[in-house]
């Protein structure tokens, strides 16, 4: 007998109805479910959608052929009756009354069993079955043999199953010459041998005197740790000890000539390009905190002890910190040593210097640079102690505009941001509705509209072999804001505050070298020529004037203090020189004698 081919899964919705509804021979089904179907003839069931099906809501229709997704079907099989198909029922080809009869009908007759043991399977040539309480020749009653350690294997050649209690000889326990690893259970902690292939609890401190290295390849989880150390803390009470995730302590008891010793290196190669988001970064060391809880204390992501001299020996150099520049061949667009971000304080309690300024350090909170101090990409400099300026009265804005280097901002691409929704396809029915429009009650049709799924395959674990197939929810990405380019931005340099001081100068009428001028500004303004008046205050707004500005126009104030009070100590210096000359007494004419009278 020839029984009809069956599948998996065969399952999908109609998409197209018989036409007539109640006698047409012809469906579609959804787009690529023709291929769920087995080879025809077949059985299948129809029935309307939301329900199971009965036999007043279904109908068994025998699908006589399939091309793509068009079923040719002859209608009302196996007792059903005919109902009106319409898009959405759902068609199955499912175990039906006619799948049982068939097997029922082809059933063989009973006979002995002469099942035979053997190396492999093998199909016999009967048609007949036997018994369910049929006693199979399959065990032996011949007492098995003794081993020994370094016997041979061999695969036997007796067509014998051995029983549940059988079992062989063994020789004595071997400990003699294994150690006590033959008496060791094995485990993941305590007194046990630990098994390499998951998490172990280690009891105590372990030496490792050999690399650990590890790989990630295609098919794993897009965070991949290859070393991994969690440590809690449950204590209750304050004890002492600091309690430590990682300690690693490098002792250095070398006497010869040797290179730099490392108690800790962390390296990062990078051996093939790769793409990501703009945002994306290589990190060779990321120390991430998370606070679930208040900490009345300071915290400190990274903290370095001062080493600790002992008494009559000499540190030649202390290096806190020491960040060496990118070198090889290749190149670097933009290098930093330290970026921090926004409201992040920077404080340095002992003196900084930068370059290699004359000098050197100059203590604690001070600060003291080889080049020109910038701030808001503009140089503090002297404009008013500029000898150009001290002998034309004039700025040489070109001259100072060359002080401020041009500001490049490189060319960014934003990514376009979009939003991940679902994919919405028409069932081919309507939604009614009533809505109140201005005060009339009206009936509104709208599609139905459901999310589209499709199949997708589900693998067996070697990630080949397809075992089954699940609909799975579609989704689509919706551009919101296209991808967008923003062209590199060049500002020439310009140094604002000489622009500002120049245009005092020519446009307000500024005399900054004539001391007369300068303290009538003072008296009249109540401000130091530089600095903000009053009615600027007033004007502009204590929060509207830049502190850049602010810090720009107080250098230029104290260089015109500074060289007034230069002058001013020229003309005490010269005054005093005056004073001390007119002081000085007079020169004493030399007395002379007079002659002797002539002898008469």
């Amino acid at each position: 007998m020839t029984f009809d081919a069956h599948a998996n899964f065969a399952y999908t919705l109609v998409a197209t109805a018989p036409s007539p509804a109640s006698s047409g021979t012809s469906l579609v089904v959804t787009a690529g479910a023709g291929a769920l179907f087995p080879a025809v003839p077949f059985n299948a069931v129809i029935w309307a959608t939301g329900a199971n099906p009965v036999a007043t809501n279904a109908e068994i229709v025998r699908v006589t052929a399939i091309t793509t997704d068009t079923l040719t079907i002859v209608r009302a099989q196996e007792g059903s009756s005919a109902r009106s198909v319409i898009v959405g029922d759902q068609i199955a080809a499912a175990v039906t009354a006619k799948t049982l009869t068939d097997i029922e009908a082809s059933a063989p007759g009973l006979a002995t069993n002469a099942l035979v043991l053997g190396t492999a399977a093998a199909a016999g040539a009967a048609t007949t079955a036997f018994r369910s309480d049929d006693t199979i020749a399959a065990f032996d009653a011949t007492v098995p043999s003794s081993q020994a350690f370094g016997d041979a294997a061999a695969t036997g050649s007796v067509a014998k199953a051995a029983r549940r209690d059988h079992k062989h000889a063994m020789m004595t326990n071997p400990t003699a010459g294994y150690g006590t690893v033959v008496t060791k259970n094995t485990g993941t902690s305590g007194n046990t041998v630990p098994l390499l292939d998951g998490a172990n609890t280690w009891s105590a401190k372990q030496q490792v005197n050999a690399q650990i290295a590890q790989s990630v390849t295609d098919g794993a989880t897009a965070s991949f740790v290859a070393t991994s150390i969690s440590f809690t803390d449950n204590r209750s009470s304050a004890l002492g000890g600091i309690p430590q995730a990682v300690g690693v302590n490098y002792t250095d008891s070398s006497t010869g000539n040797r290179l730099s010793g490392q108690a800790m290196r962390l390296g990062f190669v990078k051996s093939a390009g790769s793409t990501g988001v703009p945002t994306a970064a290589d990190i060779g060391l990321n120390i991430n905190s998370t606070f679930n809880a208040d900490a009345a204390y300071t915290f400190y992501a990274l903290f370095m002890d001062g080493p600790i001299i002992a008494s009559g020996k000499t540190l030649t150099t202390f290096t806190g910190l020491n960040i060496a520049a990118p070198s090889g061949a290749g190149t670097v667009t933009n290098q930093n040593a330290i970026i921090t971000a926004a409201g992040l304080a920077v404080n340095f309690n002992g003196g900084t210097t930068l370059g290699s300024p004359t000098g050197g350090n100059k203590g604690d909170g001070t600060l003291n640079a080889a080049g020109s101090v910038y701030v808001n990409n503009v140089a503090l400099t002297c404009m008013i102690l500029d000898p150009v300026f001290q002998k034309t009265g004039m700025i040489d804005l070109a001259a100072w505009d060359a002080l401020v280097p041009t500001m490049v901002i490189p060319a960014q691409m934003i990514p376009a941001r979009t939003e991940r929704r679902p994919v919405m396809v028409a069932t081919g029915r309507n939604v009614h509705s009533i809505e109140d429009r201005g005060g009339k009650l009206t009936q509104v049709v709208v599609p139905e509209m459901v999310q589209a799924t499709a199949l997708q395959d589900v693998y067996a674990e070697d990630g080949v072999t397809v075992v089954s197939q699940v609909e799975v929810p579609q989704f689509e990405d919706v551009v919101l804001e296209p991808e967008k380019v923003i062209p590199e931005q060049v500002t020439p340099g310009v140094h604002t505050v000489a622009h500002w001081l120049s245009d005092r100068i020519t446009q307000d009428g500024w005399k900054p070298l004539d001391r007369d001028w300068w303290i009538g500004y003072l008296r009249d303004n109540g401000a130091v020529p530089g600095m903000p008046t009053k009615a600027e205050w007033t004007t502009r707004g204590h929060n509207d004037i830049p502190i850049d500005e602010l810090v720009n126009r107080a250098w230029l104030a104290k260089d015109m203090l500074a060289y007034h009070m230069g002058a001013l100590m020229d003309d005490h210096a010269a005054l005093v020189a005056r004073v001390a000359a007119l002081e000085k007494p007079a020169a004493t004419p030399p007395t002379t004698t007079p002659p002797a009278p002539a002898k008469q």
